[in-house]
This record gives C-alpha cells, structure tokens and sequence, in this order.
C-alpha cells in the first residue's frame, strides 16, 4: 500500500547527548571537496577580452586581455537536475585586485548574475558556492553558464578541478565557513557538566533477530508515545473515538529536505524517527510497506531525487535495517517502487522497482522478493519517459507510462489501459472504492483536484481541498468578555 509522504518540519522529543572532544582534544582534518560524487564542469571555446589555455594535469589558465573577460561553460542540459539543489566547486589560484568574480546565468529569457566572494590566492586553494541557492535556481532549468573574471586586464587565473556536486549540509556550511567549518562542533552550549536526571527513561520499542530499537528520553514525559501507551493499559481507559492504523510518512520531495522517516501510532504520535540514507542524500525520500515472510511489516525507502544512490534500504516497524537491495547498474536512478503480494509462490510481499525517467524505450521492471532476492525481470513496451509503478487490488502490477498516459500491466497478459485524462499528466493510484477504478493528482499549486477514474474509462474530478479553503465566521457580539469591533457582517 502507498503512503503519503509529508514534509516534516517538527521534530521529535527524543533527545540523545553527544560529548564533542573540546577545541583543544580535536585534530585539525581537512575538509575533503574532492570526496563528493560530482560532474565534472568544462570550458567552451566561447570568451570574451581573454586568452584560454589548457595546460597538463587539467589546469585552465586564463590571461585577461581586456576590461570585460568571460567565458561560457559547455552545456549543462545532460547534467543539471532542476529539481535538486547544486554547488560548483574549483581549485584556484588568483591574482591580487582583479574585481569582482562573478557567475551569470541564463534562464530563459532572464540572465541572472551571482556574486562571489572568491579571494586573490597564490596558493592552489578549493572555492564553492552555491549555484543553485545564491541564483535562486532551483526548479528552473539553466540554459546556459558564463564565468567572469573581474574588470583589469593582463591578469592571470588558474582554475583546475572545476565540478557540479549536489549540495550537502556539509557543503553549504564550507561555503559559508572555509577552513572555519571544523569549528562547528564547538559552537553552541556544551553539555559536559550536565548530570543525568533520574527521571530520564530508556524504552524498547521492538526487537528481532537483526535489531533493537530504544528510545532514550531525558524525561520520561517527553517521550509521549510511551506515556501514551503506558496510560492506555490501564483498566476502564477507552478512547473515545475510533483508532485508526499506525501510519508511515517520510519526507516529501523537495531540494531542501533530507530523508526521514517518521511512524506513527494509532494515537497520530510519533512512535520513532530515523534517517533512511545518510544526510547528503537530499530531495526527500519514497516509502512503501509491506508483510515480509514472517507476517511482519516492513518498511521499503527509495530517495525521490537523488541519484547518489542505487540502493533500496528495508527497515522493521520501528526503523531498525533489515538491509538493503542494490539496484543494477542499468536500472538509473532515481527510481520508482511499489510493494504488494505480486507472486503467489513467494512468501510474503514483494518489491517491484523501475527507473522512474527512462532513458530508452521499453523499460524493464525488476521484481524481488522482500529479503531482496531478484525473482523476475519483466520488459514493459513503452517509450522513454516517465514511469510510476502502481498496484490494483493489492495484488496486481502495474506501471503508468505517464507521457503517454497508459497503464501496462506487468506480470498477467492483460492489454494496456488508457487513463482517459488527456494531457495533464496526472498520476495514477489505485482505489478502495467501488464507484471507480483508480484515483489520480498530481501537485498543484493552490488546489487539491482528486481525478476520479470509473470502471467505463470516464473521467470526473472533485476539488477535495474546498472546505479547507472556506473561512467560517461568527459574528458573535462578544467573545470571552470582550466586545466584538468588527461590527456588521454583510
């Protein structure tokens, strides 16, 4: 079954205490620019008022012959996403008094320019900026790139290692910092001298054969999901309305946010949070639940954007790893996945995963096994494009070819299904209700349009946002004492 995924902005009150070795314990090490997965960057031929020269070991070395020097980078169509976020980062060695260092960039019709504080150097030193934050680029697709190099003639620059990385906090605290970044563990308030409290609580939240999962609180009273539970047993306590199921929600897509995971009790209180990939994996992360062999859930994690990663992490009911699944090298990220009971002759749920933008026709869908055993490789006919893997029933596979908008089915010889929605590109889901065959949306900017799909391939909408977006007004003559000023209502 497909969950939600919601932006998180509040954090738990599970609270754990780091000791960081004081300012003068720590060894000074290096920030690594060269360690990030990048895309290396390279100059056209394109320039203005400079000379361009390509010296052994990568190095550009560029002599300024004039007021105005430029130069154009080489297409980036191929490797900027406008949906993540980007640094650039170079080594450099740079003349005293040459100006102002400056990046313009043309979106559309619009050329941007983004202000460097990149300082004169004779010694090789790394630089990075953020590309995407400082030209407020993200989202928008950059149609080209131009460097320039300050306002004096006869100056020299050498700039080597010149690449696209996806930004990290990391990153973006180097660009603000420099060297400085290894101080950052020192700032704010130290809890050496602090003593734990006797009211502080340790709570086992699950156990198997491959972990354990504790809560440790300062306060016994912060962790509410414990307190919850703990008051729920006791005798003639009942709720007074319904429960409804524990619920599963990660972070939705989005350059800024990170991949966590929050679960959630019956009782809408955060039972445990976890990262499902380390923190500079960005762009928000795709969650999927399944039964696994035992009739224990399960929780399948795919990142929504970043291509940093091919791996499929699986996590128990409480965040703990029951491992991961790699995805094969021809299978390119970022991916798409659903979870459902495709196989009768396996045990438990399966996992099926797709390239969610297909580069060449007739993807193929790869489906394994919940202990991340690779069962069958199935090629659907559709072109290159976008694919979302759905199910029908829980137990049927199928994918939507959204460019086209059909439905393929991939494991029964049924014949592929039109979703009757023109072009809007909307995404299908399957639906619980027997007045329609599927639902469907898609992100909106300030409605809520559910797309209801019937059995008969006719297509109705409803806008189940619109109570939300009614203000409903008392016109009372006092409130809690005081005299209403807002007289008449009309």
């Amino acid at each position: 079954m497909r969950f939600l995924s919601i932006s998180l902005s509040l954090l738990c009150f599970f609270l754990a205490f780091i000791l960081p070795l004081s300012s003068e314990d720590k060894q000074y090490v290096p920030f690594k620019v060269e360690a990030f997965p990048h895309i290396e960057l390279l100059l056209s031929n394109q320039k203005n008022d400079l000379n361009l020269t390509e010296l052994p070991g990568g190095i550009y070395e560029i002599q300024t012959t004039g007021n105005d020097p430029y130069v154009w980078f080489q297409s980036l169509k191929d490797s900027y996403q406008p949906n993540l976020s980007y640094v650039i980062a170079f080594e450099y060695q740079a003349p005293e008094d040459f100006g102002d260092f400056v990046f313009y960039c043309r979106t559309g019709k619009k050329t941007n320019p983004i202000r460097t504080d990149l300082q004169p150097s004779k010694e090789w030193n790394w630089f990075v900026f953020p590309l995407s934050d400082s030209g407020q680029l993200v989202g928008k697709k950059i149609d080209a790139l131009r460097m320039d190099l300050g306002e004096q003639d006869n100056k020299t620059f050498r700039i080597k290692n010149l690449r696209l990385i996806e930004t990290s906090r990391e990153l973006k605290l180097y660009a603000a910092l420099g060297e400085k970044i290894n101080e950052v563990d020192t700032f704010g308030i130290g809890l050496k001298d602090i003593k734990p409290q006797v009211s502080s609580t340790e709570t086992v939240r699950y156990q198997d054969e491959n972990s354990l999962s504790v809560t440790k609180a300062v306060y016994r009273y912060l962790d509410l999901d414990a307190e919850t539970k703990r008051l729920s047993n006791q005798s003639g306590v009942v709720p007074p309305v319904p429960l409804g199921p524990r619920i599963v929600v990660g972070e939705g897509p989005h350059p800024d946010n990170h991949t966590v995971i929050r679960v959630l009790s019956p009782y809408q209180v955060c039972e445990t949070q976890f990262l499902a990939y380390p923190p500079n994996i960005r762009g928000g992360v795709g969650i999927e639940t399944g039964m696994d062999g035992k009739g224990r859930p399960f929780i399948a994690t795919w990142p929504l954007s970043s291509k940093l990663t091919r791996n499929i992490h699986l996590f128990n009911q409480a965040g703990g790893s029951k491992g991961k699944i790699q995805v094969p090298g021809e299978i390119n990220p970022p991916y798409d996945l659903t979870v459902g009971d495709f196989l009768t002759k396996s045990i438990g749920d399966e996992i099926a995963v797709v390239s969610k933008y297909a580069s060449k026709e007739n993807p193929e869908v790869l489906v394994y096994n919940n202990s991340g055993k690779l069962l069958k490789r199935k090629v659907v006919t559709g072109k290159a494009g976008e694919y979302s893997l759905l199910t029908k029933n829980s137990n049927q596979l199928l994918v939507q070819e959204l460019g086209r908008q059909k439905i393929h089915p991939v494991l029964s010889p049924q014949k592929e299904i039109s979703t009757s929605v023109g072009n809007k590109k909307l995404k299908v889901f399957d639906s619980v209700y027997p007045d329609r065959e599927f639902n469907a949306g898609k992100s909106e900017e300030t409605l809520s349009t559910l797309h209801l799909i019937h059995q008969e391939r006719k297509t109705s909408s409803q806008n189940i946002g619109r109570m939300e977006n009614i203000f409903w007004f008392d016109p009372q003559d006092e409130h809690n004492g005081d005299r209403a000023t807002w007289g008449e209502f009309p």
